[in-house]
């Protein structure tokens, strides 16, 4: 499997959104945070978006990845949102 980065080939944009297309519940495209902030990651953070391929075939697209928190819960934000900073 290969991974590659949204920033280094903004072509893939494409195949994101062909990835994202089919398997998505249809609550998440209806949130008004979701429909607000999502389109800004591809360009405010190209190189945490990564397609998965095997041979010429993408099989997989990430947007985020879990991290270690090792604080109090109450510190991190109650939503995402330009207001928040995470976006």
């Amino acid at each position: 499997m290969i991974a590659e980065r949204l920033s280094d080939n903004q072509n893939l944009i494409d195949v994101i959104n062909q990835l994202h297309k089919e398997p998505w519940p249809t609550f998440l495209s209806e949130d008004k945070y979701v429909k607000k902030y999502w389109r800004q990651i591809y360009k405010k953070y190209p190189e945490y978006q990564l397609l998965f391929r095997t041979g010429v075939e993408y099989i997989g697209v990430g947007n985020s990845a879990p991290i270690y928190w090792n604080s109090n819960i109450d510190d991190l934000p109650s939503r995402l949102g330009a207001e928040t900073g995470w976006l």
